[in-house]
């Protein structure tokens, strides 16, 4: 009994730290203010937004096919307040 519970822990780590065999790529970019790079997101994913935290300077949730997304607000010496936007595609 002791060494089927040691297997299947094994097992399930090894899936968690394989996963499903498919990878994300991650696409960003820059924008001016929080509304530009959400709008900026969904027109270059081609995909709804559903937001699940809504924060002054932090928006993030899941794309229309279940990956994710964000806009988090950054600033820089020499770029100034800006928000940086991603979001992930199946690889």
């Amino acid at each position: 009994m002791q060494k089927i519970k040691t297997l299947v822990s094994v097992g399930v780590i090894g899936f968690m730290l394989v996963g499903c065999g498919e990878s994300s790529e991650v696409r960003n970019a820059e924008f001016r203010s929080l509304s530009a790079c959400l709008e900026g997101l969904e027109k270059d994913s081609g995909l709804s937004l559903n937001i699940l935290t809504d924060k002054p300077d932090k928006v993030s949730g899941k794309l229309s096919n279940d990956e994710t997304f964000a806009c988090s607000k950054k600033e820089s010496g020499t770029k100034g307040v800006y928000y940086e936007g991603w979001y992930t595609v199946k690889g």
